[in-house]
C-alpha cells in the first residue's frame, strides 16, 4: 500500500494486490473512504507515477506503455485517457509532478527524458509542450524550485542537472559530486540552493546560479533522503541506520 498527500484533509492510497487507487478524507477522529477506482490489471502504477494537481482538484497518474491520466477528484472520475507515444511498450511513465503554480505536470520515464504537459484549450486532452534531455540517461527523479523556473533532474547514473524549465534551448548545469547513486535532491525556498544526499554518504549543498559546491557532509552508509528545515537554516537527514541528524546550514568559522 503506498499513500500520497493531498491538500487540505485527502489522502490517497493505491493498493498494489487490487490494483485500485482509493481516495480518503483524513481527520483527528479517523479517515473516511470518499471514493475509489479499479484500474486496468494490465497498466499498473509505479510508485512516482501519482501528483495532485497544488489546488487538489486534479489527480494525473502514470502509467505502463505510455498511459497518461487525468482524474477529477471531486468527482472521483477519469476525464482523460492517452497514450503519449506510438512506441508504447518503451515508454512506461515511471514518474508524474505538478509545477508549483498547477499549469503543468512533468512526465518522465523510460528511454529517457523528461516531458512537460499542458491541457489543451477544450479541456479533453494533453498536449506536450516541450521535451528536456534524451533517451541515452534514463530520469531516475526530478524536483522543481519553489518558483517553478528550474527543475532538477537524476538520471540512472545518479548525475544531477539543473534545467531551465522556461528556456528551451538552455543546455543543463551539471551538479556531479556524489560518487554513487544521488538519493534525494530539494530546492530551498529561496531557490538559490539544491541540496542532494547520496548512497556514498555525503550530503552536499549546491549554489544554484555558480553551479558549485556551498557546504558537505560525510556520514557513515546511505543518506536516504535530506530536507531543509522550514527557516531554510537546519539541514535534516535520514539515514539508513536508523538516525536523524539535524545540521546547521551556515558554513563554520
Amino acid at each position: 500500500m503506498r499513500q500520497n498527500s493531498v491538500p487540505c484533509t485527502c489522502r490517497l492510497s493505491y493498493c498494489e494486490s487490487r490494483n485500485t487507487l482509493k481516495l480518503w478524507q483524513a481527520s483527528p477522529e479517523g479517515a473516511k473512504q470518499l471514493d475509489f477506482v479499479d484500474l486496468d490489471d494490465s497498466r499498473p502504477l509505479f510508485g512516482a507515477s501519482i501528483s495532485f494537481s497544488p489546488d487538489g482538484n486534479t489527480l494525473v497518474s502514470g502509467h505502463r506503455q505510455g498511459e497518461i491520466r487525468v482524474w477529477d477528484v471531486s468527482m472521483g472520475k477519469l476525464r482523460i485517457r492517452t497514450s503519449t507515444t506510438g512506441t508504447a511498450r518503451l515508454c512506461d511513465v515511471s514518474g508524474i509532478l505538478f509545477s508549483p503554480d498547477g499549469s503543468m505536470f512533468a512526465s518522465m520515464g523510460t528511454p529517457g527524458g523528461v516531458h512537460f504537459w499542458r491541457m489543451n484549450k477544450e479541456g479533453d486532452g494533453i498536449e506536450k509542450w516541450k521535451s528536456i534531455g534524451n533517451s541515452v540517461d534514463g530520469v531516475f527523479r526530478m524536483c522543481y524550485s519553489h518558483d517553478g523556473k528550474l527543475l532538477a533532474t537524476v538520471d540512472d547514473q545518479g548525475r544531477v542537472k539543473l534545467w531551465s524549465v522556461d528556456d528551451v534551448s538552455s543546455e543543463p548545469s551539471p551538479l556531479n559530486l556524489h560518487s554513487g547513486d544521488t538519493l534525494s535532491l530539494t530546492f530551498r525556498k529561496t531557490n538559490d540552493e539544491v541540496l542532494t544526499s547520496g548512497y556514498e554518504g555525503q550530503v552536499i549543498i549546491w549554489d544554484v546560479k555558480k553551479s558549485k559546491v556551498e557546504r558537505v557532509w560525510h556520514y557513515p552508509g546511505p543518506i536516504l533522503n535530506a530536507k531543509f528545515d522550514p527557516t531554510g537554516t537546519k539541514v535534516i537527514t535520514n539515514n539508513s541506520n536508523g538516525s536523524i541528524y539535524v545540521c546547521d546550514r551556515a558554513k563554520p568559522e
